[in-house]
């Protein structure tokens, strides 16, 4: 599998932390960070296993931490990787992955 998805809510949260990054540091950083976040996507698309399995919030939900900031949440499809959110680390998981759908 070396295939993904954005969410909505996932290319909502993709975009507020390019706004972010670009306001609190500078546009050479804000592509720096979103570029390697679009690597570490690749990475669980090639690897899906690698995040760690949450059953008790959501089934099939897989949560990789990417640099101790964001929280990459999604599920193994059949063909894809769909990616859900991309949580800071200092929102409130439990609650957004209760909105999902």
């Amino acid at each position: 599998m070396s295939k993904y998805s954005l969410t909505r809510q996932a290319e909502a949260d993709m975009v507020g932390i390019a706004r972010y990054t670009r306001r609190q540091w500078n546009e050479t950083q804000e592509e720096k960070y979103i570029q390697e976040l679009f690597e570490a996507l690749a990475q669980i698309a090639n690897n899906p296993g690698i995040g760690r399995q949450y059953n008790k919030l959501k089934p099939g939900l897989r949560i990789k931490t990417y640099k101790k900031l964001h929280y990459i949440c999604y599920r193994v499809m059949e063909d894809q990787v769909e990616i859900l959110r991309i949580l800071h680390a200092k929102q409130n998981i439990q609650q957004q992955i209760a909105k999902l759908r």
